[in-house]
């Protein structure tokens, strides 16, 4: 009986064991542990296809971007720093917490950001204004209203590359002449939607007043609700448009707005389905949870469509969550960031 009874104790600890290796991560987690794997992953990189450009560039992006040298290119590891900083704000006593936050303190100190300002002002500004830029900008707001020693110490060793950054897009901002509608980088609505929650967070109203006017030049009677076959998109032309007027327009102005526009139509989007191993095919995954971040946004503003609005939201974060993450890495370098907005604006009012 003795022996039996000391069997049965091996038995159901070693069977608690086995339940705790095969404890499911879980949505918040696994989306961290996706960014977090994505910033130290060094190789391959994508100045390995343009280093004739960069002088600097012996094979390894480390010695070009000492912060942000992961990911695979320059702006998806900004935007994956930022996923990391909007987990562990939000998720304070998240598993991954020591991990995050030594990755944070190893990546952005001063010295970095210093060897960082050298490539935004010269071979980036060509490659990632508005997109990598507005990204920049959206980490630093993160960074800026986060409660922490670890985020006073970094947005302290930010702060001069802000201003650059900041000023290169105000130009930018101030110089278009018309928009930018292909569901990709070059996105506008998109760049001016993350430019508007930077200025809302650092409190910069002379910013949202030059994105307020923007885009209402650009979409207050030129607003088009037509998506093609997305073929390579990570973001909805129509979804962007909607997003960003709801978010420079007051609730009551925005329903306004939108009465007499066939906005509805993207209520018929389906969720799309991508290949992960595919640099261009795996923008589809992405896709989905960029039209269930607007979805979700929406909802909480137009009431008469909130159910449709949250059921598709819901139907494209789970078509692409389940498979976070993908294992292949064309998608798993940038896909976190966006799993994220849909995450947060699904489950948290702001």
């Amino acid at each position: 009986a003795e022996y039996m009874g000391q069997y049965l104790f091996y038995m159901e600890k070693k069977l608690e064991v086995a339940m705790e290796v095969k404890k499911e991560l879980t949505e918040q987690e696994k989306i961290l542990s996706c960014a977090l794997d994505a910033v130290q992953k060094e190789l391959p990189n994508f100045l390995d296809w343009i280093k004739g450009s960069v002088s600097e560039y012996k094979g390894k992006p480390a010695a070009v971007h000492p912060a942000f040298f992961g990911s695979f290119d320059w702006h998806s590891s900004v935007h994956s720093h930022w996923t990391i900083v909007a987990a562990l704000k939000k998720f304070p006593d998240i598993a991954l917490m020591p991990k995050a936050l030594k990755v944070l303190q190893e990546h952005l100190t001063p010295e970095n950001i210093k060897v960082e300002e050298k490539s935004v002002s010269g071979y980036l500004k060509e490659w990632e204004v508005p997109y990598g830029f507005s990204w920049f900008l959206m980490l630093t707001g993160e960074i800026f209203t986060w409660e922490h020693d670890i985020g006073k110490l970094c947005y302290t060793s930010l702060k001069s590359l802000e201003a650059i950054i900041l000023k290169f897009l105000t130009v930018w901002l101030e110089k278009l002449k018309k928009p930018t509608r292909e569901g990709l980088h070059e996105n506008s609505a998109f760049a001016m939607i993350l430019l508007y929650e930077y200025a809302e967070k650092i409190k910069n109203p002379e910013l949202i007043q030059k994105i307020e006017k923007k885009a209402t030049e650009f979409y207050e009677k030129d607003a088009t609700f037509v998506d093609k076959a997305p073929d390579v998109n990570f973001l909805s032309p129509s979804l962007t448009i909607l997003h960003l007027m709801s978010k420079i327009k007051t609730n009551e102005a925005f329903l306004a707005w939108i009465k007499e526009k066939p906005w509805g139509v993207v209520l018929k989007l389906e969720p799309a389905k991508g290949d992960c191993m595919d640099p261009q095919k795996s923008h589809l995954i992405g896709l989905n949870f960029s039209r269930s971040w607007s979805f979700f946004t929406l909802s909480k503003i137009i009431g008469e469509s909130k159910a449709e609005l949250a059921e598709a939201g819901a139907k494209h974060y789970n078509y692409s969550i389940a498979c976070l993450p993908t294992g292949g890495w064309m998608a798993d370098h940038w896909i976190a960031s966006f799993a994220m907005l849909s995450f947060l604006s699904q489950k948290y009012q702001d």
